[in-house]
């Protein structure tokens, strides 16, 4: 435990009999035992006492507390039970510990605190695990990029992204290319988030015929000259006159498609990897399952090696299916997200696979329930999290463009937040740290994102809510009302790393080599077999 600079630890000195367990402390320059026969030590928030655990007479692991010198020992709790992993609570009034009725199988096991004053023990509800922690008090945040619709809400996105070239703004990224889509067409704009997180690039939205005059602006702000813009979809999607008028702006126009929406997405998989260690399969006609896939895959960034594919709602293309069949499910894992993708898989014939095989099907029976179960498979405690109204497929690609290597997008109904989408914003309220909703009022409302607000945070009143229209930043109160023009990133009470700086996600699994995925246990209830 560390407290302004000062680490508490815990240290065995063997005396050749039997070790001695007690407490030491380090300043930056000495180490000092303060406490001798104890463990687990934990500094208060204000830094001057520790929480500790110690054996009494009878063996039984009880909870002390002392000055952070060592003095002033006082022991908290008694009787035959074990107590263990104590954690302050932010005020130093109480401390939450695990408490154990036995050593053995017949263990009653809950988590409790203590009031340090008067000794109260009170259980927490549906307490069960290990090794608990209180939710720190910090100021979290909520923020709404957008745009006058849902066509300037991408070029707000970039905005809200990537920096102005030759400028750094502190937690923007510099964008190493574009990405582009016809904003009349689904069906290709599908797989471009997962482009862009590996190519370092937002997604804008132009028409079929000709770059609009706000993108032409926002490439010429944020892409240097001589860069890749790449192109989603064959000339029907975007004309050749786009490719022109890309040459005109300096730029080379890089264009990725296929016959249709479903081998686009073939070659678009085969642009990000060659050798992919996972492969998601959404259905193509069902934008709420592709999205979120589609961030997923572009989460890892330029190192990645995930890809997205697209399934015919129930049934895979000719293209597809070659592309699968090239695979080997033993060494890439194959994730079909929702119930047409894991229908349309298990429903084909692979003759290159095994005739048994794993995969790690995603599937909920509502759209929200559905990207939230995506986001607890494959983002481990993500300190961002993205809203988009689920009747938006626009907002849904500019959402999981400009957020997919921080955190997942969550699909919400209006005009109150997913129920789902609560549950799971509670569940990672100690880690996640800011919630990000793409569109206007009229997409996500702002009780939706308050509601997302007081979610991650310890109660309403403890968190910032940031307007970002057109991507220009203003910092308001938690209850939306603008109060100033200072930049979320910027906010003095912003948490300590900035919003698009955040921690990338961590992969759910951790490859022992580059071909050989090593699933971590808590994927097992994902783990399907299937029988060809």
């Amino acid at each position: 435990m560390t407290w302004a600079g000062v680490v508490a630890f815990q240290r065995n000195i063997n005396y050749g009999c039997y070790d001695n367990v007690g407490i030491e402390v380090y300043d930056g320059t000495t180490v000092k035992r303060v406490i001798t026969n104890g463990e687990q030590p934990e500094f208060s928030p204000d830094g001057t006492k520790l929480a500790f655990v110690r054996a009494d007479a009878d063996g039984k692991s009880q909870i002390f507390t002392a000055n952070a010198d060592g003095s002033d020992v006082k022991q908290l709790t008694t009787g035959p039970r074990s107590y263990a992993n104590p954690s302050w609570s932010p005020n130093g009034a109480r401390i939450l510990f695990d408490a154990h009725t036995s050593p053995d199988s017949g263990d009653a096991h809950t988590t409790e605190y203590i009031d340090v004053a008067s000794g109260e023990l009170t259980k927490v509800a549906e307490g069960q695990g290990s090794n608990p922690s209180w939710q720190p008090l910090r100021k979290n945040i909520t923020a709404r990029v957008w745009g006058d619709d849902e066509y300037a809400t991408a070029v707000a996105s970039s905005r809200f992204s990537w920096n102005t070239v030759g400028k750094t703004q502190p937690g923007l990224l510099d964008a190493k290319s574009a990405v582009l889509v016809s904003q009349d067409d689904m069906a290709d704009s599908l797989t471009a988030p997962a482009l862009a997180g590996k190519m370092s690039a937002p997604v804008l939205l132009t028409p079929k015929t000709a770059l609009s005059t706000p993108v032409k602006n926002e490439l010429k702000r944020m892409l240097k000259p001589g860069a890749n813009v790449w192109m989603v979809g064959g000339t029907s999607v975007l004309s050749s006159n786009v490719a022109t008028q890309l040459r005109t702006l300096g730029y080379v126009p890089k264009r990725v498609s296929g016959a249709d929406g479903y081998e686009t997405s073939v070659k678009v998989a085969a642009v990000q990897t060659k050798s992919p260690r996972y492969v998601f399969l959404a259905s193509g006609k069902d934008y709420k399952a592709a999205l979120p896939a589609a961030a997923a895959a572009g989460s890892d960034g330029p190192s990645g090696a995930s890809t997205l594919v697209l399934s015919s709602g129930t049934t895979l293309t000719a293209s597809v299916k070659t592309y699968l069949n090239g695979l080997n499910p033993d060494k890439t894992m194959i994730i079909p997200v929702g119930a047409d993708a894991k229908y349309a898989l298990t429903h084909t014939s692979f003759t290159k696979w095994p005739s048994s095989y794993y995969y790690y099907p995603v599937t909920s029976g509502t759209a929200e329930g559905l990207s939230v179960a995506l986001a607890k498979f494959w983002w481990t405690t993500p300190d961002t999290a993205t809203l988009a109204y689920a009747g938006s497929w626009r907002d849904g690609v500019s959402a999981s463009a400009a957020m997919n290597i921080y955190g997942p997008i969550l699909w919400t109904s209006r005009p109150a937040l997913s129920s789902e989408v609560k549950s799971y914003l509670l569940r990672e309220s100690a880690g996640t740290q800011s919630v990000v909703a793409f569109g206007n009022t009229g997409s996500v409302t702002l009780g939706a994102l308050n509601t997302a607000g007081s979610s991650i945070s310890a109660n309403g009143n403890m968190f910032l809510y940031h307007a970002d229209y057109n991507g220009d930043q203003n910092t308001t109160t938690a209850t939306g009302t603008a109060t100033g023009t200072q930049g979320l990133r910027k906010s003095a009470e912003a948490p300590t790393t900035p919003l698009k700086g955040a921690t990338p996600r961590s992969s759910p699994t951790s490859p022992t080599t580059p071909a050989q995925p090593t699933v971590k246990p808590n994927l097992d209830s994902l783990k399907t077999t299937q029988h060809q």
